[in-house]
């Protein structure tokens, strides 16, 4: 028997390669379109209960990755002032930041106490980016010897209120492009 000819493969075949190669690129390609750096915005909450504490409402503190933003013009403004105001529910803190999210499954947050919230509230706040966009809340509240916690983390988009909530506790978060600045 003699030698197969060298062929080039058929265009249908060419084809179908070309079409799977996009497809398994379509990942990267949607994340590169994502803005690098992500607005956050928190509103942390609990029931009134029978110890007033004062509320925290400044982001005083950054670190490298992360800038602290002005709340006054913030999107969940008006809804940490209706809790306030609401006589059912005490604002423990209201904090925004700027931040690059951590890679997916990371766990790596930025805490609380970098965002100058305080008031018996400890923890992290975790953005994170594979495919999708992921917030989450490793955060607990002490008051008079008791403690509460959330720790969730949960696939969101952009631009929508998400709503983290305990039986006594609750977190308002909003997440916001802000550019590839």
């Amino acid at each position: 028997m003699g030698a197969m000819p060298n062929r080039q493969p058929s265009f249908p075949l060419r084809r179908a390669t070309g079409l799977l190669l996009a497809l398994l690129a379509w990942p990267a390609l949607t994340q590169q379109s994502q803005p690098a750096r992500y607005n956050v915005e928190i509103v942390v909450f609990r029931a009134v209960g029978e110890s007033p504490a004062s509320d925290s409402t400044q982001a005083t503190g950054a670190g490298a990755d992360i800038a602290a933003t002005s709340i006054s013009a913030g999107k969940l403004t008006d809804a940490a002032s209706r809790l306030r105001s609401s006589g059912t529910y005490r604002v423990l803190g209201h904090a925004a930041w700027t931040q690059v999210p951590a890679p997916w499954n990371s766990r790596r947050g930025v805490s609380l106490e970098q965002v100058g919230l305080g008031n018996g509230i400890s923890g992290n706040v975790i953005l994170e980016r594979g495919q999708y966009l992921h917030l989450g809340f490793d955060l607990q509240y002490a008051e008079d010897g008791r403690r509460w916690v959330i720790n969730e983390v949960r696939r969101v988009k952009v631009n929508e209120r998400q709503y983290y909530d305990h039986p006594a506790l609750g977190v308002i978060a909003i997440i916001t492009p802000a550019g590839n600045g």
